[in-house]
């Protein structure tokens, strides 16, 4: 009987601190005044690159900027040859930043391609939203 009691005591404890732990959590998500949403996942940042087969680091900073409406972008593409070493065969960076304006939201995307010819591309993608 004794072995009972202590079960259900302990049943019940548990269950009255989870419930106050979910309600502390939903009263302090409610008070909060940041909101982070990440607008644009990975998948479809993925499936526009793979839209061309040679990006511009220029091309590629203006083509997001159209299609998600970012309020930053920095993008870097190096193209490294792995059946020489891994020597780089082509680097290049571009950079839209605002002026006048700070993102608050930033979030770095890092995308790789290996191409059949032994080229291995690597997109570092660093987009921020305001």
């Amino acid at each position: 009987m004794k072995l009972q009691i202590f079960i259900i005591s302990s049943f019940i404890a548990t269950l009255l601190v989870v419930i106050v732990l979910f309600t502390y959590y939903i009263s302090a998500m409610a008070e909060t005044n940041i909101h982070l949403s990440q607008r644009n996942s990975l998948n479809d940042i993925y499936d526009f690159i793979k839209t061309r087969i040679n990006w511009t680091a220029r091309g590629l900073c203006e083509a997001l900027l159209e299609k998600f409406g970012f309020s930053y972008v920095n993008v870097s593409i190096t193209t490294y040859d792995i059946l020489k070493n891994n020597t780089i065969v082509y680097r290049d960076s571009a950079v839209y930043k605002p002026i006048d304006k700070q993102p608050v939201i930033k979030s770095t995307f890092i995308i790789t391609d290996l191409c059949r010819d032994g080229k291995y591309v690597e997109y570092v993608i660093e987009v921020g939203w305001d």
